[in-house]
């Protein structure tokens, strides 16, 4: 993966996740952690949501993650493509992760999940207007 998208998912931390069911739409915001051994997206969310209730029967989505910047030549962005399930595997490392990106989720019941990425789209005007890097997972 490119080293400028790895950087981007690194250095922010909320995600909009798009998800359907029955061909109906719905979006959320989650915060997440990165694990770049794995190219995954690790969030918590109650599997009560309209939108883990959407994954657990079509896992999957789609995911916007941007940086908030009102000057069109700093634009960066991502969009993303990728497959959710319940993190089973590693839980405790990823309990881990969570828990020191986000000390108040001690406080709260954690549902973590796993977005496995499988293509990447990023925007980044600082290159050029309009300048995509794009990646696929092999």
């Amino acid at each position: 993966m490119d080293d400028r998208i790895v950087d981007l998912l690194s250095n922010n931390h909320l995600l909009s996740l798009a998800t359907s069911k029955e061909n109906l739409p719905h979006c959320c915001n989650c915060y997440y952690v990165y694990d770049q051994t794995q190219q995954v997206l690790i969030f918590s969310s109650d599997p009560k949501t309209s939108h883990a209730n959407h994954f657990l029967d079509n896992p999957n989505v789609s995911a916007t993650i941007s940086k908030d910047n009102i000057d069109y030549k700093k634009i960066q962005g991502i969009q993303l493509k990728g497959i959710v399930h319940l993190i089973e595997k590693d839980l405790a490392r990823y309990n881990e992760m969570y828990f020191n990106q986000f000390p108040f989720a001690k406080n709260m019941p954690l549902y973590l999940w796993c977005l496995e990425i499988i293509s990447v789209k990023m925007t980044d005007n600082n290159l050029g207007f309009g300048n995509k890097i794009n990646w696929q997972k092999p």
